[in-house]
């Protein structure tokens, strides 16, 4: 039997109420069609009952449909999801350990996140433990997906340092049709040499084994390859400013597109330049959050770098374990977030398993008694 999430314990610690919460065997809601769910639920159209253990673990999923859509039975079942395995460690996944903030107030002046305006506020991040398993259901989202993220970018700032005038790219490999049935190991090397064939210096590469299906709203088997990494000689950057021009101008220009066009006729391969990127490292986040990685190895893995990025030639610097504040960030700006005494008048839930938990919040600057929400630590020493 299934459950609901309800309020059950207020524990006051300092001047701070820390709201648990605790699943209640209330309905059983697999019994429930996914209609009834929406109706009594609140669930967004097309969620299966089949995902309810998953929304159960980690209800931020219901924020995009890859993360909850059934996915079909086409006989890729090896072909895993991040985050649809079992919890790694029931006792321990997202087990709350305290609060960091970021204080610069004036930074947060005018910045919206997530529906929420931080002007005059403190952000402030729950810690809790996250493992880095990439099947983990409770932590993929604030575990392995923002760590590998973090490394990604790491990485590809450190390669443009070494190639000064590159423009970091997402680029999005899809095979041809006479190609989509060979295994997926096939199928990455393949979408792997047609991105050399273009141009592809190289760079990390996300497999995405699936992509949703409109009419029966399931995820359906299509395998592509989304990259971040360089182009020779900036390729994509002679498209980016071109103006007005016949198809016939393109194929013979050395500009991607062209080049593109003229290997496409070729392979039929399908490659494609996104957009100008804000952020690497949210870029990366959001495609890390609903790939593809294959169960049954020893070692699961998922990024593979390539080229001038594969790691027989390539070391770049340790990344550091540090949070920066997401607000901040939002204006780019890198501010750090730290443990300080906390003093504020909010209530906040720490469950990561509640609906109503966040990953940051907006708290005010000043208490009801007028002092800091959070001071600075005083240390001291002994003599």
């Amino acid at each position: 039997m299934l459950g609901i999430w309800c309020l059950n314990t207020y524990a006051e610690r300092g001047r701070v109420l820390l709201v648990e919460s605790v699943s209640v065997p209330v309905v059983d809601l697999s019994a429930l069609s996914s209609a009834e769910l929406q109706v009594r639920g609140g669930f967004p159209i097309g969620f299966p009952v089949s995902s309810m253990r998953l929304y159960l673990e980690n209800p931020r999923i219901l924020r995009n449909p890859y993360l909850y859509l059934e996915v079909a039975d086409d006989g890729h079942d090896s072909e895993v999801q991040v985050g649809r395995l079992n919890v790694r460690d029931v006792d321990s996944c997202g087990k709350f350990t305290g609060l960091k903030v970021c204080t610069d107030v004036e930074t947060h002046t005018g910045v919206v996140l997530d529906g929420v305006d931080f002007t005059g506020k403190v952000a402030v991040k729950p810690v809790c433990l996250w493992c880095n398993d990439l099947g983990c259901p409770r932590c993929f989202l604030n575990g392995y997906v923002p760590r590998e993220a973090r490394r990604i970018e790491n990485r590809l700032q450190t390669l443009v340092e070494r190639f000064p005038d590159a423009v970091i790219e997402h680029v999005v490999v899809s095979p041809c049709e006479a190609d989509r049935g060979l295994p997926p190991d096939v199928l990455r090397e393949k979408c792997r040499m047609a991105l050399f064939r273009r141009g592809w210096l190289g760079g990390c590469e996300i497999p995405h084994g699936r992509v949703i299906d409109k009419e029966s709203q399931k995820l359906v088997w299509h395998y592509h390859l989304h990259t971040l990494g360089i182009l020779r000689g900036n390729s994509f950057e002679v498209c980016r400013n071109c103006g007005s021009h016949s198809k016939e101008d393109c194929l013979v220009c050395n500009g991607f597109k062209g080049i593109e066009s003229r290997e496409y006729e070729k392979d039929g391969y399908i490659v494609t330049v996104k957009g100008r990127r804000k952020s690497i490292g949210g870029t990366a986040g959001y495609q890390l959050s609903h790939a593809t990685f294959h169960v049954g190895l020893e070692k699961r893995y998922l990024v593979t770098w390539s080229g001038v990025a594969s790691n027989n030639k390539f070391a770049s610097g340790k990344v550091l374990a540090v949070d920066p504040c997401p607000v901040c960030g939002v204006v780019g700006v890198r501010n750090l977030m730290e443990k300080k005494p906390n003093w504020s008048d909010e209530v906040f839930v720490k469950d990561v398993r509640d609906p109503r938990f966040k990953g940051v919040f907006a708290v005010s600057e000043f208490n009801a008694d007028g002092l800091p929400s959070f001071p600075d630590a005083v240390g001291g020493r002994r003599d």
